[in-house]
């Protein structure tokens, strides 16, 4: 009989080498300028905060973005919701709520129902 599916590789024909931890630790020394000659570390420009707000953004789009944002939430937290059971499930849905009432609250307030 013919055998039409091929063998799998040999083992010591697969790429395993894996860095060891004093390797890594002496990229990132190099990459980082810690074993410069002159002992300097080059200047790294790191953002104050991941996220931030543009001055010019009006409370409208504010608020239209923050109700974009809460139907993400919502969304995700039934996704994660129909994957538990008992009192993760429970939590996960009172996430819902909470986020279901934010949004409403900007809602409102987007409508004009509410004064800002």
């Amino acid at each position: 009989m013919v055998k039409i599916t091929p063998d799998p590789p040999a083992p010591h024909a697969l790429h395993t080498d894996r860095i060891s931890d004093e390797a890594a630790a002496q990229l990132a020394q190099d990459h980082w300028g810690a074993n410069s000659p002159d002992g300097q570390k080059p200047i790294v420009d790191v953002p104050q905060s991941l996220f931030t707000v543009s001055p010019d953004l009006s409370a409208e789009e504010a608020l239209t973005t923050a109700c974009e944002l809460l139907q993400s939430v919502i969304a995700t937290s039934y996704e994660t919701a129909e994957n538990l059971n008992g009192s993760r499930r429970k939590l996960a849905l009172a996430a819902v709520h909470l986020a279901e009432m934010a949004h409403t609250l900007v809602d409102s307030v987007l409508e004009k129902k509410c004064s800002v």
